[in-house]
């Protein structure tokens, strides 16, 4: 037997860039003091993916030619649900509920190189049309990589989607971003075997998880807008203005 020592390698000490320690300093916060619950569900995306595929052909009046992806009909979906349920487009601070008139939500996105994460805002999202949220994600989310996306692109969001299925993750428990109320991870869709009727039938499936503020929100409220979100994909050229 050889008497030849092997050096462990050394590891490496990685010092929080200014990005990363605000997200670390945000999400003590978070955790420590908003009673987090959540409620989760796996919506049928069959509908919306048919809708999606006839959208990018130039069909339900695409006349420009824009296409959309499933995670612009998650935002438009969500935006309208918030309309349904606004105890969800909400902040909570100072021990009040303010219920907001604007329906903004943010995106998160990943910085390049892994640095970190930001959220643009697309304000009053329920009122825009799918191409409209489609652009302006698209543009907001590229200048959001490359970290030239301006502050006030942040701000005033009053909901917030962080979608992890381009990764093919299935689920994502998010962290409630403070002062607001309710935060969505989006999941993979995914064919999976699903019972319809008396039938065994392939489904392409969809795992959103809402995460929320406990003090603000309860559990059938989160559930009305989840159902409620899930409708909209389930039917949606409701979300075609």
């Amino acid at each position: 037997m050889s008497d030849v020592q092997v050096a462990a390698p050394e590891a490496t000490v990685v010092t929080l860039n200014p990005i990363r320690k605000a997200i670390a300093d945000r999400m003590v916060l978070s955790k420590t003091t908003i009673p987090h619950a959540y409620v989760m569900m796996d919506i049928d995306m069959t509908a919306a993916l048919q809708f999606r595929e006839a959208y990018n052909a130039g069909g339900h009046g695409n006349a420009e030619g824009m296409r959309i992806s499933v995670n612009d009909l998650v935002m438009k979906a969500a935006a309208l649900a918030l309309r349904q349920v606004p105890a969800l487009n909400a902040t909570f601070d100072d021990g009040a509920v303010t219920l907001h008139s604007e329906v903004n939500v943010g995106v998160v996105v990943a910085i390049e190189n892994d640095e970190g994460i930001l959220v643009p805002v697309i304000p009053q999202t329920d009122a825009k049309t799918l191409a409209e949220i489609s652009g302006e994600v698209r543009a907001k989310a590229e200048l959001a990589r490359k970290k030239r996306l301006r502050a006030r692109d942040s701000m005033g969001g009053t909901f917030t989607i962080s979608n992890v299925g381009m990764f093919g993750a299935t689920y994502l428990i998010a962290v409630v971003q403070p002062p607001q109320v309710g935060i969505l991870g989006v999941g993979a869709v995914t064919k999976v075997p699903a019972v319809d009727g008396d039938q065994v039938v392939v489904k392409s499936m969809m795992g959103v998880a809402l995460s929320f503020d406990h003090r603000a929100v309860d559990g059938a409220v989160a559930a009305k807008f989840v159902a409620a979100m899930a409708g909209f994909l389930q039917q949606p050229e409701q979300m075609v203005t």
